[in-house]
């Protein structure tokens, strides 16, 4: 697998740069430490994201973020517009108000999803901001520079609105479906070590998204949900059986005891011990 450099793309100390592709080859597999971005014109095929396959057809984005491997798959001539950015140049473009997110991490931490589809609507437009971006990149002219941050910003606002349409819409679809399956789960492996990353692995979420959205929908947070959850075991263990406060607090996973009973106490005002006196369930002799 071949690893590309950043000091081998990037010149004139400007970390950024754009070019119109047309090829009917499929890409090697690779990687790099910088971001790439793929705008498809025209031609079908398909891209590898990390073992992962993604349909190519026209007017769609795809994000590599670095060190991630990938290649393109082309069934025909295609052609499309490849651009390649460092972190930190992505990190200069300006914030989204509604988030207070630079670019990068909008598009790569918050709610990351390498694939953005624009509508016919869009398309065009889209193609016009990027054959601008190839026009001043190539000819250089004085203050190119400050043009091409001004048409980027133009093309990453078209494409945080595609992707916040696309967002909305699967929420408003799936959380009503997604949710209910989410907290069954934790509900029957709440004594087990489980994440917010696990459960976003296991459902296929970006974590940040599925931890506002379970917030959202739950009314909680997830490590609040999942606390709760083993809290209701634990007193249903210590009312309904005889076994050591030490074992009951041990099988719901927690395993420093001095930090147990300091969250049990928060909660119910009294001991293990004490809850266990007060509350026990006591069979009434027939």
């Amino acid at each position: 697998m071949k690893y590309y450099y950043a000091k081998q793309v990037f010149s004139d100390n400007y970390d950024f740069l754009i070019r119109s592709v047309t090829s009917d080859n499929s890409t090697y597999l690779h990687t790099h430490d910088y971001i790439e971005m793929e705008f498809i014109v025209s031609g079908t095929g398909k891209y590898m994201v990390d073992n992962v396959y993604f349909t190519l057809r026209r007017g769609d984005i795809y994000l590599i973020d670095e060190e991630h491997t990938h290649c393109i798959l082309c069934d025909n001539a295609s052609k499309y517009f490849t651009l390649y950015f460092k972190k930190e140049f992505l990190k200069s473009i300006f914030p989204f108000e509604d988030q207070n997110l630079d670019a990068y991490t909008a598009f790569f931490e918050d709610m990351y999803d390498p694939l953005i589809s624009f509508d016919d609507e869009h398309i065009i437009k889209t193609e016009n901001i990027l054959q601008n971006l190839l026009t001043e990149y190539s000819s250089k002219k004085k203050e190119y520079k400050g043009y091409i941050s001004a048409l980027l910003c133009e093309l990453f606002l078209e494409m945080w609105r595609a992707k916040k349409a696309k967002s909305n819409n699967q929420s408003n679809k799936n959380s009503k479906v997604i949710m209910p399956r989410i907290t069954d789960y934790i509900d029957a492996h709440c004594f087990e070590p489980i994440t917010l990353t696990d459960i976003a692995k296991l459902y296929n979420f970006n974590q940040a998204y599925l931890g506002r959205t379970f917030k959202k929908n739950v009314g909680i947070s997830f490590n609040d949900y999942v606390e709760e959850k083993r809290m209701s075991q634990i007193v249903f263990q210590l009312t309904t059986s005889n076994l050591p406060v030490d074992e009951v607090f041990r099988n719901a996973g927690y395993t420093n005891k001095t930090f147990f009973f300091k969250k049990f106490k928060q909660r119910y005002r009294c001991t293990p011990s004490e809850y266990r006196v007060k509350y026990a369930y006591v069979p009434k002799e027939k």
